[in-house]
């Protein structure tokens, strides 16, 4: 398995990584699209109970297609694994990842929160 020192992950990669690991301490699971709503602060029907995490609204540029480019990354090179659940992906860390993950424990904070309708679930309790 490949680690930190062989890629070098930039700070969004990591805030990435930091959301799975505070979903996973809630027994949840994300799509990239799940945590890149928690990132840029959006609070809809799946994301309204998470709005105390520290990472909520921590990464306001994030673009939903941006944000499965670098969940693609972090699969591709250990990071993360995928589970299909009712037609969808949903992100779950692995140990490299946790790892990081942990790492940053306090040195995220959210910046603002938007309030949007989203259809579909992108954030389900395993």
């Amino acid at each position: 398995m490949e680690n930190e020192s062989s890629h070098k992950l930039r700070m969004s990669h990591k805030k990435m990584l930091y959301v799975a690991y505070l979903l996973k301490k809630q027994n949840r699971i994300a799509t990239a699209e799940g945590i890149s709503k928690i990132l840029m602060g959006i609070i809809d029907e799946d994301t309204e109970d998470l709005t105390s995490l520290d990472a909520f609204g921590a990464l306001l540029t994030l673009k939903s297609k941006k944000a499965k480019q670098m969940a693609h990354y972090l699969v591709r090179n250990g990071y993360f694994t995928q589970r299909y659940v009712d037609g969808d992906y949903y992100l779950e860390l692995t140990l490299a990842g946790e790892e990081i993950a942990s790492k940053m424990l306090g040195k995220i904070r959210s910046s603002k929160q938007t309030v949007r309708k989203k259809k579909n679930p992108t954030i389900i309790s395993i």
